[in-house]
């Protein structure tokens, strides 16, 4: 009996909640005419109040490599012709499969193992799926005993909410810095491969493709100098959009929106005001391509 108990409370906080990122790929349904990857900076697009049948898998942190994953599972789902959006940002070409910058047993691999197949899955473990679940239990216990107390609900961003000129400046200094790391803890040639990858299975499919920066705050992209950018990030990402002929909509240092402090979530996220300005913006001229 008390074993039916244990049995039965763990399979409850197992389903407990998940991350919005998971429900996502619970919910596939019907097909889309758009789509986004990439990380967490490719939560700037809002389908929703522009009323456009769209939806973005992006994932924090997330690696072309996972791109690539997310891409070939979600591919069956998106309509003949339609759009994807590739969101590349300064450091991208510098990540690893698995983030191990974040240190080996980092949270970033969790989800995947709940909805991919082991094999697409980077340095698959038992293991490892195993300390996940149980993870998966103590978080939602957590989460669960938080919100009863009026914590926050730890798989939620609010993106509604801002910071001052001030806050943004600050921010900006600690997340260029990590980022300057980023890009450059892998080999950036395995990330130009599973980019062109991506890319080249896309056009086969009959699908079109869009590379995007997406707009930073200020004080965010002027801490990359040019001669930074053209190293690390230019000279990968040229000749991949010059060789497939695909367009790269660079909003990193546009001034509609990198010096509107009421647009940032923090220096490199835009919040719910600034993605639905930036969503219009980009859409619109998204339609004349």
């Amino acid at each position: 009996m008390l074993f039916l108990t244990v049995a039965g409370s763990c399979y409850y906080l197992f389903h407990l909640g998940y991350s919005d990122y998971l429900k996502k790929f619970d919910q596939l349904e019907g097909s889309y005419d758009i789509v986004n990857l990439g990380n967490s900076h490719g939560a700037s697009f809002d389908y929703t109040s522009h009323k456009i049948n769209g939806k973005g898998f992006n994932k924090a942190s997330n690696t072309f490599y996972y791109d690539w994953q997310n891409y070939k599972y979600i591919k069956p789902y998106i309509k003949p012709g339609g759009t994807i959006i590739l969101p590349v940002s300064y450091f991208a070409f510098g990540t690893d499969e698995n983030r191990t910058d974040k240190g080996l047993k980092n949270s970033f691999v969790h989800d995947f193992y709940f909805y991919l197949p082991k094999e697409s899955i980077y340095d698959y473990s038992h293991r490892r799926k195993f300390s996940i679940i149980i993870h998966r239990i103590k978080t939602n216990f957590s989460n669960n005993i938080g919100q009863l107390f009026g914590g926050k609900n730890v798989y939620k961003v609010d993106w509604r909410t801002d910071q001052t000129k001030k806050e943004l400046d600050i921010h900006a200094i600690g997340k260029v810095q990590k980022h300057r790391q980023h890009a450059i803890y892998a080999s950036p040639e395995k990330n130009v491969t599973l980019l062109s990858r991506i890319i080249e299975d896309a056009a086969k499919s009959g699908f079109e493709v869009i590379l995007v920066t997406v707009p930073f705050y200020e004080a965010y992209a002027n801490g990359f100098e040019p001669d930074w950018l053209e190293e690390h990030f230019y000279q990968y990402l040229n000749p991949v959009k010059e060789k497939y002929q695909v367009p790269h909509l660079d909003y990193s240092n546009d001034l509609r929106f990198s010096t509107d402090p009421s647009f940032f979530h923090n220096s490199d996220h835009l919040n719910l005001k600034g993605q639905t300005h930036f969503s219009r913006v980009f859409f619109k001229e998204l339609g004349t391509l």
